[in-house]
Formats: C-alpha cells, sequence, structure tokens
C-alpha cells in the first residue's frame, strides 16, 4: 500500500473511532446530575489530580501576561531578565503546594493544547482521551500495512473499539491510560522501521519517543526493558551468524540497546535525552550522508 493511501485509511479509521466513543456523551446528555456548571463530569479520580495541574499552569500563565504588560507599558525592555526572575520565584512559590500536578505532562500537554485550541479547559478535559486514545490505529496499521487494505483498517478499528480499550479510553475517561499503549507500542514500531531503514533521523526519533514515554509514564520501562532483551537476543543471533559479520545490523541493534539503555536508567535526565536525540539525529543524518553509517553510530555514542 502506497504512502499516501495508507494515511488517508489510517486517518479515516482514526476518525471513525472517535466518532463511534459519540456515544457515551449522547448518552449521558440524559443524566443532568453528571453535569457542574454545563460541563460534563470527569470519569476518573485521578483525571482531577492531572487536571489541577493544567488549570494552574494556566492561571500562571495569565498571571504572567497580565504582569508582563503592567510591566513593560512602562520599562524598557532590557529590565527583562530582572522581571522574569521576580516573577518566576514570587508567583511559582506560590503554586509550590501543587508543584507536583503541575510538573505532570499531562498536564502541561493539557494546558497547552487549550492554549491552542478554540475550546476551554472543561472541554478540552473531557474530548482529549477519545482522540488520544484513538491514535492506537496508527501504529496497529502501519504493523499489518503489508496485508492489504482490508486487514489493515480492520485491525486498526478493532484494537480502537476493544471492549476494555473502549472503556478506558472514552470521552471524559481523562488519565494516562489514554496514550500508554499508543506509545508502548509505537516504541515497537520505530524499532522495526529503523532496523530496516537504518536511518539517523529514525533513531533520533527513537530516542525523543522512548524518553517522551518515560516522562509521560514511567512504568513503561518494563516495556522498554522487553524490547531491550528482544533486541539482545538478535545482537547475540547476529553476532552468532558467521555470515552477517560485514552487515551494520550488529552496530544497528547495539545503537539501540544504547538509547533505550539510557532514558530507562537515567530518567532524571528525560529531557536531556529529548533534545540530545532531536540534536544528534539531525547532525548525525548529514553527517552520515558524508562520512557512511559507521561513523554517525561513533558520533553518536560519543
Amino acid at each position: 500500500m502506497r504512502l499516501k493511501s495508507f494515511l488517508s485509511l489510517a486517518f479515516f479509521v482514526f476518525l471513525l473511532c472517535v466518532l463511534l466513543r459519540l456515544y457515551y456523551p449522547f448518552v449521558l446528555s440524559a443524566y443532568p446530575q453528571y453535569f457542574y456548571n454545563q460541563a460534563p463530569l470527569l470519569n476518573t479520580h485521578d483525571g482531577y489530580f492531572y487536571a489541577q495541574g493544567a488549570k494552574e499552569l494556566l492561571k500562571l500563565y495569565q498571571e504572567f501576561q497580565q504582569s508582563f504588560a503592567l510591566e513593560f507599558g512602562q520599562s524598557p525592555i532590557w529590565h527583562l531578565p530582572n522581571f522574569l526572575q521576580d516573577f518566576f520565584t514570587l508567583s511559582i512559590s506560590s503554586h509550590l503546594p501543587l508543584y507536583k500536578s503541575t510538573s505532570e505532562i499531562l498536564s502541561i500537554i493539557t494546558a497547552f493544547l487549550t492554549l491552542c485550541l478554540p475550546f476551554n479547559l472543561e472541554q478540552v478535559l473531557f474530548i482529549l482521551p477519545a482522540i488520544f486514545g484513538s491514535l492506537i490505529v496508527f501504529p496497529l496499521m502501519a504493523l499489518t500495512r503489508n496485508f492489504g487494505a482490508i486487514p489493515c483498517a480492520l485491525s486498526g478499528f478493532l484494537s480502537a473499539m476493544s471492549v476494555s480499550y473502549y472503556n478506558r479510553t472514552m470521552f471524559g475517561y481523562y488519565d494516562t491510560d489514554m496514550l500508554v499503549i499508543v506509545l508502548g507500542l509505537s516504541i515497537g514500531v520505530i524499532i522495526l522501521r529503523t532496523l530496516r531503514t537504518q536511518k539517523a533521523l529514525d533513531f533520533a526519533i527513537l530516542f525523543s519517543l522512548s524518553a517522551f514515554s518515560l516522562l509521560y509514564y514511567s512504568h513503561l520501562r518494563y516495556v522498554l526493558l522487553g524490547y531491550l532483551l528482544i533486541l539482545l537476543c538478535f545482537f547475540l543471533k547476529d553476532l552468532y551468524n558467521k555470515s552477517s559479520k560485514e552487515s551494520p545490523m550488529q552496530w544497528i541493534i547495539l545503537g539501540l540497546f544504547f538509547i533505550l539503555t539510557l532514558v530507562i536508567f537515567f530518567p532524571k535526565f528525560t529531557w536531556v535525552w529529548i533534545f540530545l536525540g532531536f540534536f544528534l539525529g539531525f547532525f548525525g543524518f548529514v553527517l552520515s550522508c558524508f562520512l557512511g553509517l559507521y561513523f554517525f553510530f561513533t558520533f553518536y555514542v560519543i
């Protein structure tokens, strides 16, 4: 299946899965006790923890806008560093009791989307699970792309509409569950793609996606450890096979092993790994075009 046809089919299946999740808000409209201030309530207790973090981040942003407008209506621009230091010292200290929720990546994503989209926070909280949960169709269909259009579409549709997964990714089920399986499976798809293409850009995507996944949900490290074990088996097999001595596969698997090991065992540097992945991916992609694949791996490890 060609890339354009695949993307069109995957996007159609994605929209279909989102639309079929509208069954829940349609039924919910008959029960006024599930609404507060004309906004539907969330389905999970944990969701309110992340929602509070997003709310505080938006409040902090509004305070920053107001303070900036008042300060720089009269002051010159070179006072900006002092203004930023004073603002964040005072404002963040007032939000310290809620620092745990405001530092969560799901809260940050939600606040950012609320700023970018023409919806209020309550609407974003309610809609987000159906959108994020339905993204599972893309990695599933990427895995089954070569089986043909109908099996590919069915695999994506049935995975997104399976009973337990549907219940935990419906409208209003705002929790980390909505992206956990999507991220875990996407990493596996990127690993397979990297083994096939051997491109520096795919390494950068894998590095960054793995780091982001651990920042989003730390227990995904067990999924990554499973990937490491499988890659180690392939590495030993390729090492044992004497006919593949000149193949770069050993270097590919060793590079993947190195990347996943970094992001698993050094989770405190997650943001560093995300930026490092993009940086090395960009420069490695450029340099490997001129100096070859082996130089790229040496540069990556250094």
